[in-house]
């Protein structure tokens, strides 16, 4: 495979769960230093692709490709060391009740990396300053609030410095100034350690103000793509229901009556 600027690289891709395939067909690129967004109604197959990309979920058919290597055909250790590369920010956080805010975010460096006290104090503290929470350090995780989470795990995130983040619903659960402020972090570590910045999100407002690309995917497909503009500008009737939540449109409100429905149907019917 040549070069590429591409950092992570997705090619006629299906995954799924068991015989059911949710990904069909997905083929999209994150290049390197930019911040993509993959967005969809729920259900429409985005979490499915995190896994996906993570190593959670086999892949049914097609290819990954990090950094141009085919995670599918590389070695046990060459994949440990692409990993290695990845952070990501889990969408209820993930982090542990058990330890303060230091110590949830010391964990990557202290499980991967062998350092001083020293050096791993110093890491972490330029971490937590990036995300404005040096000062609350000592804090339990039981007593802070949902955005303050979000930060910390973005920091934990970060720690060991990935060229690429992945950010699963980093929006969710937070109120407008919370998410701003979120978004703005990730505009700005992404350009500070020159990273790519893939969102797996359905917030329109943040992500529209801070993506370079983004991809729709709607049941498991890529249904446009594009810059925010280009996308708030499309003619695609599904686009625009998305981005304007809207009641009417491509997405019935009513979910459609299958041969397995009519068959339950039937057999109710018949009890009466």
């Amino acid at each position: 495979m040549n070069k590429t600027n591409n950092a992570l690289t997705l090619s006629n891709l299906f995954a799924g769960y068991g015989n059911r395939i949710i990904l069909n067909n997905i083929s999209l690129n994150a290049e390197k230093g930019k911040i993509i967004a993959i967005m969809g109604r729920s259900g429409s197959g985005k979490t499915t692709l995190l896994k996906t990309i993570t190593g959670q979920l086999p892949i049914k058919h097609g290819s990954i490709h990090i950094f141009d290597k085919d995670i599918n055909n590389i070695s046990n250790k060459d994949l440990k060391n692409l990993r290695k590369n990845l952070g990501v920010l889990f969408q209820h956080g993930a982090l542990f009740s058990d330890l303060n805010i230091f110590e949830n975010i010391a964990l990557p460096l202290t499980e991967l990396s062998v350092i001083s006290d020293r050096e791993l104090t110093t890491i972490v503290l330029e971490k937590l300053d990036s995300v404005g929470l040096k000062a609350a350090a000592h804090l339990p995780i039981t007593k802070i609030s949902g955005g303050m989470a979000k930060r910390v795990a973005l920091a934990r995130a970060i720690i060991l410095n990935p060229k690429i983040v992945l950010y699963d619903e980093p929006f969710s659960g937070l109120d407008p100034i919370s998410s701003g402020i979120i978004a703005d972090l990730i505009k700005t570590l992404s350009k500070k350690n020159d990273c790519t910045s893939l969102l797996i999100t359905h917030n329109v407002r943040e992500t529209f103000k801070i993506s370079d690309i983004v991809y729709i995917i709607d049941n498991g497909m890529i249904a446009a793509s594009g810059t925010p503009l280009e996308l708030v500008n499309s003619n695609n009737p599904y686009v625009q229901q998305f981005i304007q939540g809207n009641i009417d449109g491509p997405v019935a409100f009513h979910y459609p009556e299958t041969e397995e429905y009519k068959k339950w149907l039937k057999e109710q019917e018949q009890k009466i």
